[in-house]
């Protein structure tokens, strides 16, 4: 090595970051680190969360026999299928439920309630987004639906 060949200037400037090689260096053995392997868990984690209901089949429950129940599980089936469901309540406490993909196959759903029956038979239609809509038959002059037409519940007479 001559004086002039400027062997000097670079062995000076690989002194000066020598330690930052050395840590370069050993950093780059073989194999994951802690992070890398909880952020690829955590993004696992999430992707199952959201694919498996997708996969899963959806649990087809019956409702209770209470007005309160079978309100409530048409909510459940119109947000799970996508689409305005009908329940049709006739004075002697018969219910049926359909919507409009199910009419070439029959009703969702159909029973009798529990405890006293309502006086008038009522239709209501009940929206994916929990929306509802309020039919009464032709005879129900001054008289007060069970139901809410605003909030779906269930209201005392």
């Amino acid at each position: 090595m001559e004086p002039g060949d400027g062997v000097e200037g670079r062995e000076r400037e690989t002194s000066r970051w020598w330690p930052v090689l050395r840590w370069l260096r050993r950093r780059s053995a073989p194999g994951f680190t802690l992070v890398e392997i909880v952020v690829v868990l955590v993004v696992l984690g999430l992707s199952a969360a959201l694919v498996a209901p997708a996969l899963l089949p959806p649990r087809e429950e019956g409702p209770s026999a209470s007005l309160w129940g079978v309100i409530a599980w048409v909510q459940d089936m119109a947000l799970r299928r996508g689409e305005t469901l009908v329940l049709e309540v006739t004075p002697d406490g018969s219910w049926t439920a359909f919507g409009a993909s199910s009419l070439e196959v029959g009703p969702l759903g159909a029973g009798e309630l529990d405890g006293d029956p309502p006086r008038h038979g009522f239709s209501l239609r009940v929206g994916p987004l929990g929306s509802c809509g309020l039919t009464l038959e032709a005879d129900t002059l001054g008289w007060r639906p069970p139901v809410d037409p605003l909030t779906c519940r269930v209201v005392s007479p």
